[in-house]
């Protein structure tokens, strides 16, 4: 690639913030402007069919340009989002790239370029709170599903929300129809099944009270149309005799939802089955204190692997702590999870943090000697002015698995979401944005 091109999308972005200064943007108009530059060293030590994971080295960055407008008139509001992502190097012993679509080779892949965000949506004052709507394109949050913010750049979806937002309340819906992966750029594709049946939409909704400052109550059901659809329940409370520390229930299902369920079966991904009820239930107690939160989660999965995605494109999402480097969701695995994070804030280092997270895991079904763990560390550092907008992490995990299907309960290994996987992992992170 020649060296104009590579700039090009560099020289658009400082061009378009410029602007701002030149008085072009209306008032309370914001763009801001973001680099990153990801480093990716992910060694798998086991490739045999038990253990399908991949080999990853790759060094890439990308620029962001982001448009978000004040008041264009009474209560709308507009996001418009551009990037531009491409590979500064990827190792020929990498067995993929995943931050990037495929190209000629694994060392050759593909940029990404063009829209990632175009979302309109209106505010209206109701009572206590605000009604907000809106549709278009963008990267969407919620208990049950997640686009993805794993890569590079973020997975998209496009569709239309609205809300109900107060002190104690939050009532939503949301419906989307189409995706645009995280490794892909344009305008996204239809949501399809496994095997290539159009999935009209995927919707959810939810509530979330705060009844008492001390109680949450978060409820959620999704379904994708004709496919799958899940529950979510989570009650979280924090006691008077000791409101630092937090206990929390969590209980969720996914189940088949219609004819597009594909009932014969996708080989180690998904078992033969006419019907799928999977249900996974977690306990979780963490106590604060200063700078420093301690935390101890139990998990349990019963029903059937917890190993599904939406459509066929979907990168999968688990908000509990059976979400690990893998999902730790086979049938009637338990898994153990104990988390600390610290905030050096306290200890006069302002903007730097450290996570530490091991989980263990046994019991899963049609395995013998079935036991994985892993041990992950994450330190963040958020520079401090004038270097403010600046930040670097860094991501360890070192994650084992061992189990042998049986043959009888179990005839073909795990793929997907809660395959077994033996891996070493590096990841480094270099984040700027200012916003103008």
């Amino acid at each position: 690639m020649k060296i104009t091109s590579r700039l090009a999308p560099l020289t658009l972005a400082l061009s378009c913030a410029s602007s701002v200064h030149a008085g072009l943007l209306l008032d309370k108009d914001q763009v801001t402007l973001g680099y990153r530059n990801y480093y990716w060293n992910e060694q798998s030590l086991d490739t045999d069919e038990g253990y399908p994971a991949k080999t990853r080295r790759e060094w890439v960055d990308a620029w962001t340009l982001d448009y978000f407008t004040g008041a264009v008139s009474q209560g709308w509001a507009l996001r418009y989002g551009m990037a531009f992502a491409h590979a500064l190097d990827v190792s020929g012993s990498a067995d993929e790239v995943s931050n990037l679509p495929k190209g000629p080779s694994v060392t050759r892949p593909d940029t990404l370029s063009g829209t990632r965000t175009a979302y309109l949506n209106y505010t209206t004052p109701a009572g206590p709170g605000a009604i907000i709507v809106g549709y278009g394109k963008q990267s969407r949050r919620s208990h049950l599903y997640m686009d993805s913010d794993t890569r590079i750049l973020k997975s998209t979806s496009t569709g239309v929300d609205a809300a109900f937002e107060s002190e104690r309340l939050q009532a939503y819906y949301t419906r989307f129809f189409r995706y645009t992966a995280r490794n892909e750029d344009g305008w996204g594709s239809p949501l399809e099944n496994f095997f290539g049946q159009r999935i009209d939409y995927v919707d959810y909704y939810g509530l979330e009270l705060k009844p008492w400052d001390n109680i949450n109550v978060m409820l959620q059901s999704l379904t994708a149309k004709d496919y799958l659809k899940e529950h979510f329940a989570r009650i979280s409370v924090s006691p008077w005799f000791s409101p630092k520390t937090q206990l929390s229930l969590t209980h969720g299902q996914q189940q088949d939802a219609g004819h597009l369920f594909e009932t014969t079966g996708l080989g180690g991904y998904a078992p033969a089955a006419e019907h799928l009820s999977t249900r996974w239930t977690e306990a979780r107690i963490q106590h604060s204190w200063g700078g420093t939160t301690l935390g101890v989660a139990l998990n349990q999965v019963r029903g059937g692997d917890y190993n599904r995605v939406l459509f066929k494109d979907d990168a999968g999402y688990w908000e509990g702590s059976g979400n690990g480097w893998t999902f730790y969701g086979l049938e009637d695995e338990r898994t153990w999870t104990v988390d600390a994070n610290w905030n050096l804030a306290a200890a006069g280092i302002p903007g730097l943090r450290i996570q530490a997270i091991a989980k263990r895991s046994s019991g899963a079904r049609g395995y013998e000697g079935f036991a994985r763990h892993e041990l992950a560390t994450v330190i963040s550092y958020a520079l401090q002015k004038p270097l403010d907008g600046l930040s670097v992490v860094l991501y360890l995990n070192r994650h084992r698995a061992d189990g042998e299907i049986d043959h009888v309960e179990r005839l073909v290994s795990v793929t997907g979401p809660a395959q077994l996987e033996r891996k070493n992992v590096m990841r480094l992170y270099l984040s700027w944005q200012k916003t103008f």
